[in-house]
């Protein structure tokens, strides 16, 4: 098929195997180009997409149905919070935290919450931002949270959050 230059063009296609689809080369890729939707359905399972990166464009609106749940970790000693995972969920049952948030990526977002203080109201966590008007942001009571967005200023903004 190596002297083949035109696509491969098929009506309908199902797979009904457990070998599936794969698909090979240096930009492969599933093309819809008809007036319909173009639905990729499980009946039996996630659809997972491993990829480093994962773009979604549209000319219109993105709907989604069952919500956006991003992975989270939690932190119980200082360190660094992971620019990579959307939630960090902190434990300061040992002790004030101090946690350093580096520079994002614009668009990017980051919450924190504040899960417990092991009933030591003197346990606060302190957030080290990096790119932010106030350099720490103290969450002072369990059940606290704050949200970051980090800016086209290359700064993390606080969109949101609630401090008891």
């Amino acid at each position: 098929m190596s002297g083949i230059d035109e696509d491969l063009k098929i009506s309908n296609l199902e797979l009904s195997n457990t070998l599936g689809l794969r698909l090979t080369g240096n930009n492969p890729s599933i093309k819809h180009s008809g007036n319909g939707d173009l639905n990729i359905l499980s009946n039996n399972g996630d659809i997972t997409i491993n990829s480093n990166n994962i773009k979604v464009e549209a000319s219109n609106n993105i709907f989604m149905n069952g919500g956006f749940v991003g992975n989270y970790e939690t932190l119980s000693s200082n360190g660094n919070a992971s620019l990579t995972i959307l939630t960090t969920f902190l434990d300061a049952t040992n002790g004030t935290l101090n946690i350093n948030l580096a520079a994002g990526q614009i668009g990017q977002i980051k919450n924190f919450v504040f899960l417990t203080d092991g009933d030591n109201p003197t346990h606060n966590v302190n957030i080290l931002v990096s790119g932010i008007m106030f350099s720490t942001i103290t969450l002072n009571t369990a059940g606290s949270t704050v949200s970051l967005l980090y800016t086209p200023l290359n700064i993390w903004s606080i969109i949101g959050g609630r401090i008891y």
